[in-house]
């Protein structure tokens, strides 16, 4: 999978989720986009493109959530939970915070704009970048790795609760971290810091002598400079690395009580995902996928016919789309219909090898089929077909869009259209050439001039 590839993949993907985010729990999605991912350089490049999209910019994957009828709100919902996770999992701070800074602006624009002004962020960070540099000289010891941060508007809010005052006089709002080369070095530098400062005491944390049940350990100390409070962290090489990527790291508690997916670390470390889901079809029959398989994936894993042919599904009894990422305990009911063959895009959304062989074989075998004999014209009729018999895990259904016969088309995800509703259908022209089936009454199509009239078969 090439690079641009990946990331259509990818957008995809996220669209799905959204679309799925109140079935699916946070390990589920953090499982979907890693396992499409697959790799932390393909990974890290989405989620610079979801940051990218929080912004505001114009990008695809913007345009795909708003084909999809994705709100904003969907999308910051997810990434507070799962992107911004992601990029902190990645040891990737700037792209986590730029993730979570941009929700919070989303979610709260008023509390984010006052916070903004009251710290003003670029003027701090530049004074805060001058005093790391004065108290790393200042502890008397070798200093390996020097950072400095101002808390992200998101955190001081949370931990003021919006009060300004009490924001302006957190004691780590501004904060140095120092790493030295082993623990009595810890102590010495903060005595050499401590020697040039007035101590204060109820900023004295030693989380060495005493690490905190999560296994953080550092040693805290905050001093005054120019009438500001900072705290200062002084640390190991190794206790820097447990704090960034251990069990003690942010997003090992954000996850809760569960934990991170046992296998993410490999994923992150760009190998493949060793884990399954395990589905069933309606009768109960159990589908063993690969993590991150959709419902294409689950409809070859029924028969090649049904891969090939199917058009939708139902999940849980909820109609949902073919690149529907399935998670664990799912009942899947698969539609197919008189499509003679895969879709090109299915290629995006499969995981499952032997299931991206079978599409490639099948769109290679349809491409040197002769041309087929014209269809009969709007109006009249046409042969009579035949239905078989649908296997386990797949009932028959389609769409006649007349005038575009011969046009692709598939489910809209926004609304979910299936034959059991009392409500007329419509197709929407895509600028892909594609057309998208929607509910008459979707919102996305109700005042869109680009549809013509459809109906089940």
């Amino acid at each position: 999978m090439n690079a641009a590839s990946g990331q259509d993949a990818l957008d995809a993907q996220l669209c799905t989720l959204l679309l799925n985010s109140d079935r699916l729990a946070t390990t589920d999605m953090l499982a979907s986009v890693a396992a499409k991912a697959g790799d932390p350089n393909v990974l890290r490049e989405h989620l610079g493109i979801v940051a990218s999209t929080l912004a505001g910019e114009p990008t695809p994957l913007r345009e795909m959530l708003d084909d999809a009828g994705v709100t904003m709100d969907s999308l910051v919902a997810v990434a507070t939970g799962v992107h911004a996770i992601l990029a902190e999992r990645l040891g990737d701070d700037d792209l986590s915070r730029a993730i979570g800074e941009h929700c919070f602006r989303l979610q709260r624009p008023a509390d984010y704009e006052r916070i903004v002004a009251a710290v003003d962020y670029p003027a701090t960070s530049r004074w805060l970048a001058r005093v790391a540099a004065r108290l790393a000289a200042q502890a008397g010891v070798e200093v390996t790795h020097v950072e400095h941060r101002v808390k992200s508007p998101q955190s001081a809010w949370a931990k003021s609760g919006g009060d300004l005052a009490r924001l302006l006089g957190l004691h780590d709002l501004l904060g140095v971290r120092l790493v030295v080369a082993d623990t009595p070095t810890c102590y010495q530098a903060v005595s050499g810091i401590a020697s040039r400062h007035d101590f204060d005491a109820s900023g004295w944390r030693d989380y060495v002598a005493r690490a905190k049940a999560s296994g953080y350990s550092s040693l805290h100390i905050v001093v005054t400079e120019d009438a500001r409070r900072v705290e200062v962290q002084i640390r190991t090489e190794n206790m820097h690395h447990d704090a960034r990527f251990g069990r003690a790291a942010h997003w090992a508690y954000k996850l809760g009580s569960d934990g991170e997916p046992a296998w993410l670390s490999t994923v992150l470390a760009g190998n493949d995902v060793p884990d399954n889901v395990t589905v069933y079809t309606p009768a109960g029959q159990a589908i063993v996928l690969r993590r991150g398989a959709c419902v294409i994936d689950f409809a070859y894993a029924i028969h090649s016919n049904v891969g090939a042919t199917c058009v939708g599904a139902r999940i849980n009894g909820q109609g949902a789309a073919l690149s529907t990422v399935l998670g664990d305990g799912d009942t899947v009911e698969v539609r197919v219909g008189r499509r003679a063959g895969p879709n090109a895009d299915w290629l995006r959304w499969v995981v499952t090898p032997r299931v991206r062989t079978k599409i490639r074989r099948q769109l290679r075998d349809a491409a040197e089929l002769p041309p087929r004999a014209s269809e009969p014209a709007v109006g009249q009729p046409g042969p009579v077909r035949q239905k078989s018999p649908a296997p386990e895990g797949a009932t028959l259904a389609t769409v006649t869009i007349p005038g575009a016969e011969a046009m692709p088309y598939r489910m809209a995800q926004c609304c979910s259209p299936t034959p059991m509703s009392p409500v007329a259908i419509v197709a929407r022209g895509l600028r892909d050439g594609t057309l998208t089936v929607h509910r008459g009454d979707c919102v996305n199509v109700v005042e869109a001039t680009n549809t013509v009239p459809a109906s089940w078969a």
